[in-house]
């Protein structure tokens, strides 16, 4: 008899290790949708602003060029005469700063310029979006690089970017 108590209590044991690893398989399961959750309604939050529509948005962008701070004032106002760079000094007034960024794509939907940025961010590469409103209401994400002061630097980061397979449209910004 004694070796039938011992079979019973090594089926005990199974049965407990049995719904020991049952159990944590369900507390995995439910601790997993809680984060799936958790990362969808984050997620929701960050679109929320994808229902506006593009001329709605064109006005904010507006709004934000004419956005005048208090510290302007402080600064010499162009139109005042003395203030204006003496009128024979010409090479002060021809030189025009040219500043090239690389331009890696312009999206009309902002979440794949997100993730267009995500995916330079992942092999190292630091962008910037500029959401930019077309003559016919349409919006523009501009997937940018730099600004770059050299041709050189940027030739630099240019080749780096067609390792990873990106093709990049060099635009010139002249002030």
């Amino acid at each position: 008899m004694a070796k039938r108590g011992t079979r019973s209590a090594a089926g005990k044991t199974k049965r407990r290790l049995g719904s020991g690893i049952l159990v944590g398989i369900l507390i995995g399961v439910a601790v997993s949708i809680a984060v799936a959750i958790y990362v969808n309604r984050a997620a929701l939050q960050i679109q929320d602003n994808n229902g506006i529509s593009a001329p709605e948005r064109s006005g904010v962008i507006q709004e934000q060029d004419d956005v005048e701070f208090d510290f302007y004032k402080l600064l010499p106002s162009a139109d005042r005469k003395d203030n204006a760079p003496p009128e024979g000094d010409d090479s002060e007034q021809s030189i025009s700063v040219e500043v090239l960024f690389l331009q890696v794509a312009a999206l009309s939907n902002a979440q794949e310029a997100d993730n267009l940025k995500a995916r330079l961010a992942l092999n190292g590469f630091e962008s910037r979006i500029q959401a930019t409103a077309l003559s016919d209401g349409t919006l523009l994400h501009r997937v940018r690089l730099g600004p770059y002061s050299t041709q050189r630097e940027m030739e630099s980061v240019r080749q780096r970017l067609q390792e990873f397979n990106f093709e990049t449209t060099v635009v010139r910004v002249s002030n």
